[in-house]
C-alpha cells in the first residue's frame, strides 16, 4: 500500500513539474494593465478574431486576441510578441496582421496560430524547434479587460 502511494505521488510530481517548462527561461516582465473595450483604439476586440497590439508592455510587446465571443472570461488571450524558436530565443518580434489569426517571425519564418494558444504551425527548418508564444493572464469583466503577470 505504501509503495502504491509513493508511486502515485512520484507520478503526480513528475506530471506537474513539466507544466510551463517550455518557456521557463522567458524574461520576467511584470504586467498589470486594463483596456476599456469601448475606446476606439480597443474596439477590434469587440468582435471574434479581433486583436490589438500594445508595444508598451511585455518583453517585446503583446498581442491581445479574441478567440471566442461568448462573454466569458476566457474569450481573450494575450501573448508576448517575442519569437520562441530556438534560433531567435526571444530576441525577435513576431508580426500580427489586423484581424489575423497568425503571428509570423520575419527573421526565422516561424508561424504561430493565435487560435491554437500560440502554438507554431509552420517552422523554418533552419530555426529548430519552437515553443508556443508566452502567454499572460487575462480577466474580462464586461467592459474592461485586464492583462496581468503577477
Amino acid at each position: 500500500m505504501k509503495v502504491k502511494i509513493f508511486v502515485i505521488i512520484c507520478l503526480l510530481a513528475f506530471t506537474f513539474s513539466k507544466c510551463r517548462t517550455y518557456n521557463k527561461d522567458f524574461p520576467l516582465v511584470l504586467i498589470d494593465k486594463s483596456y476599456d473595450l469601448l475606446l476606439l483604439s480597443n474596439q477590434d476586440l469587440l468582435s471574434f478574431g479581433g486583436s490589438i497590439v500594445d508595444t508598451l508592455i511585455g518583453y517585446r510587446g503583446v498581442v491581445i486576441f479574441r478567440q471566442a465571443y461568448e462573454g466569458l472570461p476566457n474569450d481573450f488571450i494575450c501573448f508576448d510578441l517575442a519569437c520562441t524558436s530556438e534560433s531567435c530565443h526571444y530576441y525577435n518580434k513576431v508580426e500580427v496582421e489586423r484581424f489575423g489569426i497568425n503571428a509570423v517571425c520575419p527573421v526565422c519564418g516561424t508561424e504561430y496560430e493565435l487560435l491554437s494558444y500560440g502554438w507554431p504551425t509552420k517552422a523554418n527548418t533552419d530555426s529548430g524547434e519552437s515553443n508556443p508564444l508566452y502567454q499572460y493572464k487575462t480577466y474580462f469583466s464586461g467592459r474592461y479587460l485586464s492583462v496581468e503577470n503577477k
